[in-house]
């Protein structure tokens, strides 16, 4: 399995977490996030590559974003959920439980 790298683009109000094999640099995760104004960081496009998932690429991004979050003293993270008709809703709701992000 190549090795994974992670990206990490932060601005005042947003991060975007990019995760790619380190050296065919081929996209495999991302997502990104936003504050908002009660505080909390929205995340936005949560996606592991189907092929990648349950190998921890997930869990690492938003590592990096609950890490920045701290930093700028954000709340909580919340994500938006919307069932898509090709993922697991009940395994995605674990995985946020796991992770300790609200579930909006």
């Amino acid at each position: 399995m190549a090795r994974v790298e992670y990206q990490v683009e932060t601005a005042q109000s947003s991060i975007s977490v990019r995760a790619h094999t380190g050296v065919e640099k081929e996209l495999i995760g991302h997502v990104d996030g936003f504050t908002t104004i009660n505080g909390s960081i929205s995340l936005n496009n949560l996606w592991v590559d189907e092929g990648r998932r349950r190998q921890g690429i997930g869990t690492e991004m938003l590592k990096r974003v609950k890490d920045w979050g701290e930093e700028i003293g954000a709340r909580s993270i919340i994500a938006p959920f919307s069932p898509d008709p090709n993922v697991d809703p009940e395994g995605v709701i674990a995985f946020y439980n796991q992770n300790g992000i609200i579930i909006d």
